[in-house]
């Protein structure tokens, strides 16, 4: 499965690490057993996006189309 997330300025980092850390678990499962479960990217430009808590995360890869993920994920969080 491929995941492309999608943060919003103010993103919650807890529903985020929540979700990336689920998928890491899940991958690491697969390391050990010869199986990948699962890829991710964090989409956008070349700008970190900035956490609620002040936390910058960087995308991995630019803005591509939906078609090549197999689930879209949008976090969001404090908007003003």
């Amino acid at each position: 499965m491929r995941f492309a997330f999608l943060l919003t300025n103010e993103f919650s980092m807890l529903a985020f690490s929540c979700f990336l850390e689920t998928l890491r678990q899940m991958e690491d499962h697969g390391v050990r057993t010869g199986t990948s479960f699962c890829r991710w990217d964090v989409l956008g430009e070349r700008e970190p996006t900035v956490s609620s808590c002040g936390i910058a995360v960087a995308p991995s890869a630019h803005w591509r189309s939906a078609a090549d993920f197999d689930y879209v994920v949008l976090i969001g969080g404090r908007q003003d």
